[in-house]
């Protein structure tokens, strides 16, 4: 026979009947971070394909600007497509907490998956533009420090070094507001960048800067969430003579506002 629901998920039940759809949010935005990398990976090979006829000398001018049309056009489809999925699942970023709040069903699992799922949708396609640009290290270095960071901390958190009531400070919150925008704005310029266009490289100029202040602040928190963990294991292993014992709750909302996302 059938096991019988356990209490916790009774009770979870009883708060509200859509208890699921938070998580199930959060688990679409993982997925949808995935489809946006392929899409980006789809272009960049047709058009390089594309690209080898509208460069070779053995055909004539009317070929070549029929394939640069089409280079244009499946461009501009597919980078309006994903524009769209990415804009809409970074919508769900708000409304899975806000949901889980507001119904009360908030989990350690929802807690534990919402910043791996911020790490998969920004880090993915940033991962993917960098390898389907050839890796210029103008861009492959700060998407490596992003990355690289944000695995390092779920690495972290995941042997248990880094508390899950560590409230997320605003500057962190910033930082994946901003790897957002930048790739929102990428997924823009591929989809309204003409073929060819003269301001594309002013463009993508300014883009790289903004990728590299991201990737500074990137860097920064993840020094202070480091630096939070440090100073939570001093203060639990520091021997108390005449205080309360310190655990990890209280510690927790003693120290650092330190980085979660």
């Amino acid at each position: 026979m059938f096991a019988k629901p356990n209490r916790a998920y009774l009770e979870t039940m009883r708060r509200h009947p859509l208890f699921w759809l938070p998580n199930a949010l959060t688990l679409m935005r993982c997925v949808l971070g995935v489809v946006v990398a392929y899409i980006i990976f789809m272009v960049a090979g047709k058009e390089a394909s594309l690209l080898e006829i509208v460069s070779s000398q053995r055909v004539d001018m009317e070929t070549r600007l029929i394939h640069q049309e089409m280079i244009s056009n499946f461009r501009t489809f597919w980078g309006h497509v994903a524009f769209v999925i990415f804009a809409l699942s970074a919508v769900t970023d708000f409304f899975d907490g806000f949901l889980a709040r507001r119904w009360g069903v908030e989990s350690k699992f929802g807690r534990l998956l919402d910043p791996i799922a911020d790490k998969i949708f920004v880090g993915v396609p940033l991962l993917t533009l960098a390898w389907t640009s050839g890796w210029p290290w103008p861009i492959a270095l700060p998407v490596l420090v992003i990355v690289g960071r944000d695995v390092l901390i779920t690495v972290l958190r995941f042997i248990g070094l880094g508390a899950d009531a560590m409230k997320v400070n605003f500057v962190a919150k910033m930082k994946t507001f901003i790897e957002m925008i930048l790739i929102a704005v990428f997924l823009l310029l591929m989809a309204l960048a003409e073929t060819p266009d003269p301001f594309l490289s002013n463009y993508l100029s300014v883009w790289t800067v903004v990728l590299w202040a991201t990737a500074a602040l990137s860097a920064y928190t993840g020094v202070v969430y480091i630096a939070g963990i440090i100073f939570l294991q001093f203060r639990k292993s520091a021997p108390q003579e005449n205080g309360p014992e310190i655990n990890d709750e209280t510690t927790e909302q003693e120290t650092f506002n330190t980085d979660t996302n």
